[in-house]
């Protein structure tokens, strides 16, 4: 294993370096979260495949989703990972996994009657089995339904291809689910995410119509904005509710609107 006063001055060179300064600077301040994460999936990996490889009632099961098509796209991504890959396997991430979601089906043995599909946040959104573990098992005894966890690394800033890949992800684990496990194919779906992992759902979902497939969507904590500069722009978007096509004002006269007073206040909170 590579020595921590190895791991420091090789970290210390990429959070320097400008070209991924701003992830780098992520990356920096979460990578003792990724290191614990890294290790505790190590671990899980471990029992796993003493365990029988997920074969359990109620575990986590891995669905290996790559094809040949990712062999393009791995060569068409070689220079971000170059640029970023010293920060993953500083922290003990591996860049080359093959692209594998979580399935956790109901505890209960019974055919599920609904999926959820859940993306999670920066950096726990990685290790989705590990960090969202709990609060899923719990959804899933609870609604009976199959939770596909999609893991994703944070290679850039763009978070179009990031949602991109993970609704690729989506699609391929689902027809895994149907071929391979007797999914019905009219099963209800739905999509949960927690921080960043709400927006990419709402830019995949966007960007591919795969909102047509899903009977509901759960944002959670999306909006990382602090509480003055969110008051701000609800502002601005009420502005704008409040303006007819003419450019008059609508519905108050011209006059001010009723609850500024009350939004400056929240900006001061």
């Amino acid at each position: 294993r590579t020595k921590p006063n190895v791991i420091a001055k090789r970290r210390h060179i990429i959070l320097n370096n400008d070209k991924s300064n701003n992830v780098g600077n992520a990356m920096g301040a979460g990578g003792e979260l990724i290191t614990a994460l890294a290790r505790l999936d190590e671990k899980w990996e471990l029992g796993r495949r003493k365990g029988g490889g997920g074969s359990r009632i109620g575990e986590w099961i891995v669905l290996d989703v790559s094809t040949d098509d990712d062999d393009d796209e791995e060569e068409e991504n070689k220079n971000k990972k170059q640029s970023y890959e010293s920060i993953f396997d500083n922290a003990g991430m591996n860049t080359n996994k093959k692209e594998i979601v979580y399935l956790l089906e109901p505890s209960s043995g019974t055919n599920p009657s609904s999926i959820i599909f859940f993306l999670g946040g920066a950096i726990l959104g990685q290790f989705p089995h590990i960090a969202y573990s709990s609060f899923l098992t719990r959804l899933s005894a609870k609604t009976n339904a199959a939770i596909i966890a999609i893991p994703y690394e944070i290679l850039n800033l763009d978070h179009f291809d990031i949602a991109k890949r993970a609704v690729k992800k989506m699609k391929r684990a689902l027809i895994q689910c149907e071929d391979s496990r007797g999914y019905a194919g009219n099963i209800r779906k739905y999509a949960i995410g927690h921080s960043l992992g709400g927006k990419l759902h709402s830019v995949g979902i966007a960007a591919t119509g795969m909102g047509d497939e899903l009977e509901g969507i759960g944002l959670v904590s999306f909006n990382n904005f602090g509480f003055g500069e969110t008051v701000r722009l609800g502002r601005e978007f009420a502005k704008e509710l409040n303006v007819d096509s003419s450019g008059g004002a609508a519905g108050f006269g011209g006059g001010p609107m009723p609850f500024d007073a009350l939004i400056d206040l929240a900006e001061m909170a």
